[in-house]
């Protein structure tokens, strides 16, 4: 074997060549945590240092490698790999890494281990990893939407209005103080300690600090919850304001523990993903909407017909079972990570250190996603103002919401959930190229994924005759609810694209960016919300937050392609701006469709409603086929299912 250059001289003053010898294993792999080993020779184990990365050769060992003897070299012969000796209980693979024997005659090398990520990732198992999360987010959004949907049917709109916006009551504390900030820092921070072996306990400080501010915040929740509920019904008329601020104050106080739940499955969910383990976190919140369904159903069981905020405020037990019960749900679904985490095997030591590195790393990078979080939740007061708590606005608002979520939630959020550790590593190892090619692949998945979504929500309820829904009881609700969805939609590509390009900048250890940018939107938001709600009322509110993403997706974009030089924006708009016309393209069909059929009953229409949809998918792929859109040929050989139909 030829040495390759001669490298920087090692410990003992001897000069090494800079090859890599591998073990067993013949595929490069990174070694992402420390590992322990018995070393032969040694009566006690060792830790064998992170090493940055086997994927290209050649590399030499860091400094203050600890040397394991691993084999007797013959003479001036290096250490053979495939002649290793090692203790019966260590079966894992080996790497030499300084194949020239030193002075004392030991060699170096590491253990690599299940726990060690690979790099790059294959696709398959990039592919099973959206999967877990895509199915999980799926089965909780359905839910989700069936839990919406007993809200709207089972509830009168005034209470339904106080039960939401005091269920939101504990999200804007959370959100507001903590929730953006875990959701900024946890990942890239927790991604990075692990490039760079956990030595120093970062992991176990980041916890501890979270855990310890949760208890903290869940008690300021408590204490702010009724003034946070006094603000939102000021839009509310003033003979029902009496009665909602009754009823929303003592479920906003029993809603108050879930700021603690929300954190708890932030910070499990950010150590999980981090570690590529997807799906418990993915999964866990079907368990809070199935307890939430079950609340709703006992209220259905002790109520005849839909209860008021009068029924509330003269039974009592409607305010606990509402509050308790969705409250439980929350802690379920946190909870339910636990043996996930205890299997993940992070080492966790409590260390409430607020001088550790990794702790002032995380306040330090937490400040501008603080101002983040407070734009945020100003915008969103302002919109519900707008929307008038207690007429109905609100819960009209919030469901259309929901469904707009759907196929962000389903097709989006996976993407950018396995995507941002993969950012994360390539930008702690210094490897711009793969950190554009790998968010340049996420944004073309995302739109390939979303745009057609968006396209389909504008076009189905377009389709259906209004007559079609006369007699069901709940027509003028399916159409307001429909034509504020649509409104919605027309920003789908842009919202998600927007949160998907923030989770680029967190992977750079940088929020004053995606602090200005979001800025930017709310105000956009804000002033466009004003001028859309006094023409078009709630579908103004869900117009106006469209046209904010997409600007926001947009100059997201631009600031990415000068914060990371070589990013390909022309490649991304062409591949997006085609996908748009195959998206077009399937919109008529399924309009013209619809418009065709004129089903003249409920179930004929939903019937023909869900063949336009599979039709429509159909013609989006083959459009797709024939137009040859650029990227998608990648994309086709990262997920087999496209590849097959192509």
């Amino acid at each position: 074997m030829t040495p390759d250059p001669v490298g920087p001289p090692g410990r003992d003053g001897v000069h090494r060549p800079r090859t890599v010898t591998p073990g067993v294993s013949a595929e490069p792999r990174q070694v992402v945590r420390p590992r322990t080993i018995g070393a032969l020779g040694r009566p006690d184990p060792i830790v064998i240092p992170h090493l940055e990365s086997f994927a290209a050769a050649p590399w030499q060992p860091p400094t203050g490698q600890v040397p394991v003897v691993v084999a007797e070299p013959d003479g001036d012969h290096p250490a053979d790999p495939d002649a290793l000796l090692w203790s019966d209980d260590l079966d894992d693979d080996l790497w030499v890494t300084d194949p020239e024997p030193a002075p004392d005659g030991t060699a170096t090398a590491v253990a690599t281990t299940e726990d060690a990520t690979p790099a790059p990732r294959p696709p398959s198992r990039l592919l099973r990893n959206n999967l877990f999360v895509a199915s999980g987010t799926a089965v909780s959004r359905l839910t989700g939407l069936l839990r919406t949907t007993l809200i709207v049917g089972l509830l009168a709109k005034s209470l339904s209005d106080a039960y939401i916006n005091a269920n939101t009551t504990p999200n804007i504390i959370y959100e507001l103080i903590l929730g953006g900030v875990l959701t900024a820092t946890l990942v890239p921070l927790f991604t990075d300690d692990l490039e760079h072996g956990g030595k120093d306990g970062a992991t176990s400080a980041i916890i501890s600090f979270a855990m310890v501010a949760l208890v903290v915040v869940t008690l300021v929740a408590a204490v702010a919850s009724p003034g946070i509920m006094a603000l939102l019904s000021t839009g509310s008329p003033s003979a029902d304001r009496h009665d909602y601020v009754a009823v929303g104050i003592p479920l906003a106080l029993l809603f108050a523990p879930q700021v603690f739940f929300y954190g708890l499955m932030a910070l499990w969910s950010a150590v999980l993903n981090s570690r590529q383990r997807f799906l418990a976190a993915a999964w866990a919140p079907v368990l809070n909407n199935v307890i939430a369904i079950a609340t709703l159903a006992a209220v259905w069981r002790t109520t005849t017909g839909k209860p008021t905020l009068a029924d509330a405020l003269h039974d009592r037990s409607l305010i606990l079972i509402l509050g308790i019960g969705t409250t439980a749900g929350i802690a379920v679904m946190a909870l339910a990570l636990y043996p996930s985490i205890r299997r993940a095997d992070i080492g966790f030591r409590f260390n409430f250190d607020l001088k550790h590195p990794a702790v002032r790393r995380a306040v330090r990078l937490s400040g501008w996603t603080f101002g983040y979080v407070i734009a945020n939740q100003i915008a969103g007061i302002f919109t519900t103002i707008l929307a008038k708590p207690g007429s109905g606005g609100s819960t009209q608002y919030q469901t259309a919401f929901q469904f707009f979520q759907l196929p962000h939630g389903l097709l989006a959020v996976s993407i950018m959930v396995t995507f941002e550790p993969l950012l994360g590593r390539a930008d702690a190892r210094g490897d711009r190229k793969d950190f554009n090619d790998q968010l340049l692949l996420g944004f073309r998945l995302i739109g390939l994924l979303v745009i057609p979504a968006a396209i389909g929500y504008i076009a189905l309820p377009k389709g259906l005759d209004y007559r079609t829904f006369a007699g069901t009881g709940n027509v003028q609700t399916f159409f307001d609810i429909t034509g504020v969805v649509a409104a919605f939609a027309v920003g789908l590509p842009g919202f998600s694209s927007y949160l998907y390009s923030l989770r680029a900048f967190y992977a750079m250890k940088d929020t004053r960016l995606p602090f200005l940018i979001n800025c930017f939107e709310n105000l956009v938001n804000v002033v466009t919300a004003v001028a859309f709600v006094r023409w078009w009322g709630v579908v103004g509110l869900a117009l106006s937050f469209a046209v904010a993403y997409t600007v926001a997706a947009v100059v997201s974009v631009a600031i990415l392609t000068r914060r990371s030089p070589g990013f390909d924006w022309r490649a991304l708009a062409r591949t997006w701006f085609q996908l748009l016309l195959a998206a077009g393209v399937m919109g008529c069909v399924v309009f013209g469709l619809l418009v065709l059929v004129s089903p003249g009953s409920l179930p004929i229409a939903l019937g023909t409603a869900v063949g336009a949809a599979v039709l429509g998918v159909v013609v989006y792929f083959a459009a797709i086929w024939v137009a040859r859109i650029d990227g998608i040929s990648e994309l086709m050989a990262r997920l087999p299912v496209l590849r097959r139909f192509a």
